[in-house]
C-alpha cells in the first residue's frame, strides 16, 4: 500500500476488517443455532451490510477513478 493517501489506506483497512467480519457472520448463519443466537447473528449481518454500504459512500477515491486514472 505504498504511495496511497492516508484516507485510501484507512478505507482499505476498514473494508478488509468488514469483509472478514461479514464472512464469519455468514458462516455462523449456516450453523444450527438456538433461535436467540440466530436472531443476534441476523442483526449483526444487517449491521455489517449497513457498515459496508456506508463505507462505500465514504470512499475517498472510487475504484473506477483509480483504474481510469
Amino acid at each position: 500500500m505504498i504511495g496511497l493517501p492516508m484516507d485510501r489506506k484507512l478505507y482499505h483497512d476498514m473494508n478488509n476488517a468488514l469483509a472478514a467480519l461479514f464472512a464469519e457472520l455468514q458462516l455462523l448463519e449456516m450453523e444450527e443455532l438456538p433461535p436467540e443466537h440466530a436472531e443476534s447473528i441476523q442483526r449483526a449481518v444487517g449491521l455489517c451490510r449497513l457498515a459496508v454500504n456506508r463505507s462505500r459512500a465514504l470512499d475517498p477515491v472510487p475504484v473506477r477513478e483509480l483504474i481510469e486514472g
